[in-house]
């Protein structure tokens, strides 16, 4: 599914990450809490079309697996 980003939340997580002081040298992710429209779905996406509203919390599509995902989840849980 592709979303048109219309507003997002940027909070200290992200000025952590322009400072580079959460895992230097990894790949940034800037804002979350994203509100978007709908732009595109695929064949298995039921429960959205184009056009309609959508959001997504900072933790959609994470792999829970890598040294960053680990770091953040095993601190949250």
């Amino acid at each position: 599914m592709d979303i048109e980003i219309l507003y997002c939340g940027v909070c200290h997580s992200d000025i952590h990450q322009v400072r580079d002081e959460w895992f230097p040298g990894s790949t940034r992710w800037f804002g979350h809490e994203i509100v978007g429209r709908v732009t595109r779905v695929g064949p298995k996406v039921t429960r959205f079309r184009a056009g309609d509203l959508a959001g997504v919390g900072c933790f959609v599509d994470s792999c829970l697996s890598c040294d960053p995902c680990s770091a953040i989840s095993s601190s949250s849980a």
